[in-house]
């Protein structure tokens, strides 16, 4: 059983998992993936945990605009099939609660594994926004609420 709550930014398992998937992203694609979520404290965090309470998953929801919200600093230990599905519907429903319309997200290209996911969850991609505009390598994506 996966269970996911809303957590403030300095959670230490919070914490672990972000370093985790810092770490994971340098492997990957050669950066860590934190300069472009400049304002963490901002921004709404939620933690998935397993039924022993072990962290499995997190991911943070940033306001946009009053139609739209980003999501940040997704990722899942994958030890649990289904934990970034129920990341991602806490952070879908804590969005349609407070209004916005629309859910956006950029991932590199290279990580195809997230790529897939945000496919298989309906997201489409659009045009490259902020920070990622003139970016090939990275591909922005959105989904309606």
């Amino acid at each position: 059983m996966i269970t996911v709550a809303v957590v403030e930014a300095a959670t230490p398992a919070l914490q672990v998992l972000t370093a985790r998937l810092s770490a994971e992203l340098s492997a990957l694609t050669g950066d860590a993936g934190t300069q472009h979520f400049s304002a963490p404290e901002a921004a709404t965090w939620v933690l998935a945990r397993d039924s022993q309470g072990k962290a499995i998953g997190c991911g943070a929801l940033v306001h946009v605009s009053s139609e739209t919200a980003e999501l940040k600093r997704m990722f899942s230990t994958r030890d649990i099939p289904g934990t970034g599905a129920a990341v991602l519907a806490a952070l879908e429903q804590i969005a349609r609660a407070r209004g916005y319309r629309a859910l956006r997200c950029s991932t590199r290209r290279v990580n195809t594994r997230a790529v897939a996911f945000y496919h298989r969850c309906h997201f489409q991609e659009t045009a490259p926004y902020g920070a990622y505009v003139d970016k090939p390598a990275s591909v922005c994506l959105i989904k309606a609420l």
